[in-house]
């Protein structure tokens, strides 16, 4: 994650009125997580709703975050524009907790969440992209 995001995500987290550049894109501190961002998210379709916790599952909630083998509460919730999220989220799993912060992209027909919390960063990871999952009734 870049420096500079990681820097406007302290500040608004701060309560700091942030834009930047001419264009003025201002990242929002927002209660939760919006409802745009909500539901399951996975790798694949066909694994959506299954009884066994895929390890690329994640389900974002209102105020809440679970990966495969962790989960918790946010911390934070950041928006820029309709398509750009940013968590700091409390994660607890496999006896140990952290503080994780996460950066992801929505589509504009908002089928795909795409993480790229570590691309570009150090280790080169690729970003990752999941489906969204229909709803479960």
């Amino acid at each position: 994650m870049s420096r500079s995001f990681l820097l406007l995500l302290g500040l608004v987290a701060a309560g700091v009125s942030v834009s930047s550049g001419s264009k003025a894109t201002a990242a929002e501190l927002q209660r939760v997580i919006p409802e745009r961002f909500r539901g399951e998210w996975q790798d694949s379709r066909h694994l959506c709703g299954s009884a066994i916790n895929m390890e690329t599952r994640l389900l974002l909630q209102a105020g809440t975050v679970s990966f495969y083998e962790s989960g918790g509460p946010t911390v934070a919730v950041v928006t820029s524009g309709t398509s750009e999220l940013a968590l700091i989220t409390a994660l607890a799993g496999e006896g140990q907790t952290w503080l994780d912060l996460r950066r992801f992209l929505l589509s504009p027909d908002q089928s795909t969440l795409t993480d790229v919390s570590h691309a570009g960063g150090p280790d080169q990871d690729k970003p990752f992209v999941r489906k969204r999952c229909p709803p479960q009734r």
